[in-house]
């Protein structure tokens, strides 16, 4: 597969919306009032995210930044809040930042 450089590939600029979509997964999960270890199934929550306009490859870029954040983990077709994603659920619920 060869690489095309496009507006965003430079390393350390992240891409507008990537942002926002980490946002929209992060709400996701505060709708369901998730604990540490409490898992959502993926299928589902793409949906959910979908639903709020969304993309399959938006979802999918939006769950690797959590993942390699450190605040899910996943583990075959679901993904559980760790107990650092919990954490920035609840800075979020008190005005901080996830």
């Amino acid at each position: 597969m060869k690489h095309q450089k496009g507006q965003f590939a430079e390393i350390g600029k992240p891409h507008p919306r990537s942002g926002a979509i980490d946002q929209v997964i992060l709400d996701l999960l505060q709708s369901r009032d998730m604990r540490p270890g409490d898992s959502i199934n993926i299928i589902l929550a793409q949906y959910e995210v979908e639903q709020r306009g969304f993309n399959t490859v938006d979802f999918s870029t939006g769950v690797v930044q959590l993942l390699e954040r450190g605040l899910l983990d996943m583990q075959g077709n679901v993904f559980y809040l760790t107990g650092a994603g919990f954490e920035a659920l609840r800075r979020d619920r008190r005005g901080g930042y996830a």
